[in-house]
């Protein structure tokens, strides 16, 4: 069974399960992604939310470095 990206977050150490409360009940509200609205809060960044994403979905992360590409490919 799937994971919930809060439920994640969480285990994870990265976030308080009362930061992941107040961002569903805002997410009732908005409805937003709840990634979406844990970054505007200033919960999460991007890079950390996207490491729980492929997490989530059983697929590596893969950070690339600019001098990891090859110019020649671009």
């Amino acid at each position: 069974m799937v994971k919930r990206i809060g439920e994640l977050l969480v285990q994870s150490g990265m976030i308080a399960e009362a930061q992941i409360n107040e961002a569903l009940e805002i997410q009732k509200i908005k409805k937003k992604r709840l990634g979406e609205i844990l970054m505007e809060l200033g919960y999460v960044n991007s890079q950390n939310l996207i490491r729980m994403l492929s997490e989530q979905a059983a697929m590596p992360f893969v950070e690339l470095k600019p001098e990891m590409l090859d110019e020649n490919l671009i």
